[in-house]
């Protein structure tokens, strides 16, 4: 899943961060994320790309085309398919997302 939040942070002008949440290998949510960056690029310098998918586990997996710099390797590709629109910086960060499962006979 991607979720994108629009907005501004401490240090940036209003409207001009486009944060997106991925729960999923980044080849695999590239189509959203483009999407999300295309919607938002008249209005969006910076994106900042949270994953909660290591960047170690993305080199690992055989299904991506992404080495041990996953996290570069995959700014470097979005940029290269962002050509043509509005072209704001791009970061990416890994977020570990922690879950757990409480149940009633926990409690």
């Amino acid at each position: 899943a991607v979720t994108a939040r629009a907005g501004g942070c401490s240090d940036a002008p209003a409207g001009s961060l486009l944060a997106l949440f991925v729960t999923r290998l980044l080849t695999d949510a590239h189509t959203h994320i483009v999407a999300a960056v295309r919607a938002h690029a008249s209005s969006v310098q910076h994106v900042a790309i949270f994953s909660s998918v290591s960047e170690h586990a993305h080199a690992c997996q055989a299904a991506t085309e992404l080495g041990v710099e996953a996290f570069a390797e995959y700014t470097a590709i979005l940029k290269q398919d962002l050509q043509g629109c509005a072209s704001p910086s791009v970061s990416v960060r890994h977020l570990p997302m922690h879950m757990c499962a409480l149940s009633a006979s926990c409690a």
